[in-house]
């Protein structure tokens, strides 16, 4: 079987989804299918694996239609969240090729995602002016969210890593499977009880939640412990506490 996976990829986003794409595309190779790695915004022309990769870049649709035409796949793992889904899902309608979206988050089942914009002081016209566009582009993005979601009607079936996100999609075939993980580990040692948060740190994580509960545990004589990327600013002073 033809099978594309559709992620950005671990050499260059190392992140929950990208390594289980990467497992899921070597224990996929390993079973004699051919697999081809869709690399959304490639970081290099060539990768260090068992699979074959190829870049997904901008204009993003143009660069996935050829990539569906050359390489013709049996089926399309699609682990990039709701983007471009209503185009791609379409254009792999089009072609007759079966498409599957992952679900990561209970962002990706959302029609509706609204961000307020952060609140700046306004004085005078001028910052007036550029609070009002603020709030334009975070209606533009609302809106292109919901557009995507309609997508969800063009797709043939849903993975979820959660069962709790299972059966919220107008989706016919859904199922969960559990995440994976490289068995390969580096031994860590830290000289308290500790309790651990492995995750990049960005707003659909909520690292906040983690935070607030170090604080009401002050008096449990427990360490709280965060690893990851810090991918959104707002998230800077974490790393400057301690």
């Amino acid at each position: 079987m033809k099978i594309l996976l559709v992620n950005q990829h671990p050499q260059d986003e190392i992140g929950g989804s990208e390594i289980q794409c990467d497992l899921i595309a070597q224990a996929l190779t390993s079973l004699g299918h051919e697999v081809l790695y869709g690399v959304v915004n490639p970081g290099k022309k060539e990768y260090d694996c068992s699979y074959q990769t190829t870049g997904i870049e901008n204009p993003f649709i143009g660069s996935y239609y050829k990539t569906l035409k050359n390489f013709h796949p049996d089926i399309i793992y699609w682990r990039f969240h709701k983007n471009h889904l209503f185009t791609v899902s379409l254009i792999a309608k089009f072609l007759g090729i079966p498409f599957v979206f992952a679900i990561s988050s209970r962002y990706d089942i959302k029609p509706w995602i609204w961000k307020k914009p952060r609140s700046h002081p306004t004085h005078g016209t001028i910052h007036k002016v550029i609070q009002g566009i603020r709030y334009l582009v975070s209606f533009w993005r609302s809106t292109r969210t919901l557009w995507n979601y309609l997508g969800f009607f063009l797709v043939d079936a849903c993975t979820s890593l959660n069962p709790d996100l299972l059966h919220q999609l107008p989706v016919k075939r859904q199922v969960h499977i559990s995440n994976a993980m490289n068995k390969e580990y580096i031994p860590f040692t830290w000289p308290r009880p500790y309790v651990v948060w492995v995750a990049n740190l960005k707003s659909s994580k909520n690292p906040e939640r983690f935070i607030e509960l170090s604080i009401l545990s002050q008096d449990m004589n427990v360490d709280f412990v965060m690893v990851g990327k810090i991918q959104d600013p707002r998230y800077e002073f974490i790393s400057r506490t301690g």
